[in-house]
């Protein structure tokens, strides 16, 4: 993803550029659409709708992004968007600003605008902006099916994502302190053999999963030249913990790849007063499905004086100029 700041102090999305990966999330993202609730049947956010409206203005209207969801085992999770319209033709991300009310937090709970699965079923997702109302749907299924982690979208990208595969650490030719893994993740096999039977199995605990020395290394429990890479919360950190704990088992041949993947939003102009930007990856994989993809994502900016973006796809404006958001 391009991102670039122009010289009236503004920011603009331009197209996706992304070398395709294969990794992703079991989450099927349906096609935008309106909400068939209507402002007067959306549920009131008591205590959410003045804290809504502290620094969001006056918009016009409000939209969520996506506005229908599916979410398919315990797995998946979206991410959502609040765009607010202004007059002058002015767009700002509000999903920061505003509290998500969930109509059915037992079905999907939602957290810093991302909706987690808990039970089949259906909830609404909604948003209170001065008197405006935007809703989405959310569809859980497939609870009643473990989700398994895929190793070559799961476990890869969160190798890539704590940037244990990367060449200044253990992703260079020669590894680093005997552990050697293949750069980004480009050669599945090396990596498959690197975790379950090099080094006498001694990397990875299927017993204990937390015991591993490939989850106490980045968390810095056990010393590691690379530092701390993750938090016990992070989606990483669960990623590799499942996949240990899950036997560290090859994905079926069957197992879709990654084919392409899309930005949102695909554009967008920052001006005084709109000074950051929630970014949500979605990746369309061999079988059809689309995915979440944005909390395995690798973000960077190629000048951080201008933007900065963090690990969670945030990009934060900090001057005049442009750069690229990757």
């Amino acid at each position: 993803m391009f991102c670039s700041f122009n010289q009236r102090n503004s920011t603009r999305f331009l197209p996706l550029s992304w070398r395709i990966a294969s990794w992703g999330f079991a989450l099927l993202a349906i096609a935008l659409s309106p909400s068939p609730l209507s402002a007067e049947e959306a549920p009131k956010a008591e205590a959410a709708a003045p804290a809504a409206t502290q620094d969001v203005g006056s918009p016009e209207r409000i939209i969520i992004e996506p506005a229908k969801i599916v979410l398919t085992g315990s797995r998946a999770q979206q991410q959502l968007l609040v765009t607010g319209f202004y007059p002058g033709g002015e767009i700002r991300d509000l999903t920061g600003s505003v509290q998500f009310l969930s109509s059915a937090p037992e079905v999907a709970p939602i957290t810093n605008g991302v909706v987690h699965p808990a039970t089949n079923g259906q909830s609404h997702i909604v948003v209170h902006v001065n008197g405006l109302v935007a809703v989405a749907e959310a569809v859980v299924q497939g609870m009643e099916t473990p989700s398994r982690v895929v190793f070559k979208q799961d476990m890869l990208a969160a190798l890539t994502k704590t940037g244990c595969n990367m060449g200044a650490c253990h992703g260079s030719p020669s590894g680093k302190g005997g552990f050697r893994l293949s750069l980004r993740g480009y050669d599945p096999p090396l990596d498959i053999y690197t975790l379950r039977s090099e080094f006498f199995g001694r990397r990875t605990n299927i017993m204990d999963p937390a015991d591993s020395l490939l989850l106490k290394k980045p968390l810095m429990e056990v010393a590691h030249g690379g530092g701390r890479r993750v938090k016990k919360g992070d989606v990483s950190y669960q990623v590799m913990h499942d996949w240990i704990a899950e036997g560290m088992k090859l994905d079926p041949a069957e197992e879709p790849d990654l084919v392409s993947v899309k930005i949102y939003p695909e554009n967008r102009v920052f001006r005084p007063g709109a000074e950051r930007q929630q970014i949500v990856l979605m990746g369309t994989f061999s079988d059809g499905s689309v995915r979440d993809l944005t909390p395995l994502a690798c973000y960077s900016s190629s000048n951080e004086n201008v933007a900065k973006v963090n690990d969670d796809g945030l990009v934060t404006k900090t001057a005049r100029g442009e750069t690229a958001v990757l």
